[in-house]
């Protein structure tokens, strides 16, 4: 956390931090009338909601911050496996960053060159691009972590209090 606030901070400072697009929005509300309201694959799609772009442009800045975290550890990494997978997760955040950058072009929303999961989409595209996404994430972070393991780099996150253990009558 201490390296995501440093590089947010030097990232604001210089002013490549992403902000959010000025969304304007339809000042009559109206209500979903059919399955289309759904439809990203095929047909005509509706323009993005404003929860689809915050979550696009999240998982974006997200990808970003990654990246450069992933480059800096390659650097410094003295092991060809911890390097190896350092440049698995820099592909893949590249691969991530073209695609949400890509949809986000699509629609006509402005992003800078530097500027989830699955939480707020409903056009069925998007869901499954983040399908996708979350299979290959998942398996990246279970091979980073064996790593981190198998190095005792791996510090056992706070536990939850085991309440079934606190209801039990003690003798």
């Amino acid at each position: 956390m201490r390296y995501w606030d440093k590089c947010t901070d030097i990232m604001l400072a210089k002013g490549l931090a992403i902000r959010l697009p000025y969304i304007i929005t339809a000042s009559v509300k109206d209500f979903v009338k059919n399955q289309s309201f759904l439809t990203g694959f095929l047909g005509e799609r509706r323009p993005l909601l404003a929860r689809e772009v915050e979550h696009l442009y999240f998982n974006l800045f997200n990808n970003i911050i990654g990246k450069y975290l992933l480059t800096g550890f390659k650097q410094v990494a003295s092991s060809e496996k911890v390097r190896s997978i350092m440049v698995r997760g820099i592909n893949m955040a590249d691969k991530f960053i073209e695609s949400f950058g890509s949809t986000l072009k699509k629609e006509n929303i402005l992003i800078r060159e530097l500027c989830l999961i699955n939480g707020g989409s409903m056009r069925h595209d998007l869901a499954a691009k983040y399908t996708r996404i979350i299979a290959e994430a998942a398996s990246f972070a279970e091979d980073s972590l064996n790593i981190m393991i198998e190095n005792g780099w791996f510090e056992e996150p706070p536990r939850a209090i085991d309440r079934s253990e606190l209801t039990e009558l003690k003798h």
